[in-house]
C-alpha cells in the first residue's frame, strides 16, 4: 500500500517550472496516442491494482511459461545485418517495429 501511495504522489507531482510543463505537453503532442489524461488514467489503474494482480503478472511473465527475453541490436543503414535468428528457439528478427507491434495480441500500453 505504501508503494501505491508513493507512486501516486510521484505521478500527480506538479511541474516545478513552465519548461517542465512544456516538456510534458510536447511529450504528449508527439506521442502516437496523444493522451492528455494519461496521468489520471495511471492513478486510476494504480488504485485498482492489487497485490494478487502484481504477483500473477510476476508469475506469468517474469518467471512463468510466457517469460520472454529481448536482445536489441541496431545496425546502420549501410551496415550488413547478420541473420542470426534461430526459429527453433522462437527467435524473431524484427526489421519493421510498427509491423511487429501490430501483430502483438497482448500489450501493456505505450507508456514510457
Amino acid at each position: 500500500q505504501d508503494i501505491k501511495v508513493a507512486l501516486t504522489k510521484q505521478i500527480e507531482e506538479k511541474p516545478i517550472s513552465l519548461s517542465e510543463k512544456n516538456s510534458q505537453f510536447n511529450k504528449e503532442i508527439f506521442s502516437p496516442t496523444r493522451d492528455f489524461s494519461r496521468k489520471e488514467k495511471k492513478v486510476k489503474a494504480l488504485e485498482m491494482i492489487t497485490m494478487d494482480d502484481f504477483l500473477d503478472f510476476y508469475q506469468r511473465y517474469l518467471i512463468g511459461d510466457k517469460r520472454r527475453k529481448i536482445s536489441v541490436q541496431v545496425y546502420g543503414k549501410n551496415d550488413n545485418m547478420p541473420n542470426t535468428v534461430d526459429a527453433d528457439k522462437g527467435e524473431v528478427l524484427i526489421t519493421n517495429i510498427q509491423s511487429y507491434r501490430d501483430t502483438l495480441t497482448e500489450r501493456f500500453g505505450d507508456d514510457e
